[in-house]
């Protein structure tokens, strides 16, 4: 009997630290997944984020490309007019 008592002390033992190995290893994989997620949208965010910049700069040049189209052809449209006057 005295056997019995002494490993069941040992046995409930080893079962809290069995059990308590499983949480923390289950806890360390819920973190190390958590950081996983992050680790890969921020690399989709900054992605994203630098395409943004570079469409707001497109938008940007095109912009600028359509106000110098617009401008040269109010020259030439300007000029064409003065050049329809004078022939009259």
């Amino acid at each position: 009997m005295e056997v019995n008592s002494v490993l069941n002390p040992v046995t409930q033992a080893v079962v809290q630290a069995k059990e308590q190995l499983h949480v923390a290893m289950e806890a360390q994989h819920q973190e190390t997944q958590l950081w996983l997620w992050v680790e890969e949208d921020w690399e989709s965010w900054r992605t994203e984020g630098s395409t943004v910049v570079v469409l707001d700069k497109a938008v940007e040049v095109v912009e600028k490309v359509v106000e110098e189209i617009g401008m040269r052809y109010q020259k030439v449209n300007f000029f064409q007019i003065s050049s329809a006057i004078f022939r009259m």
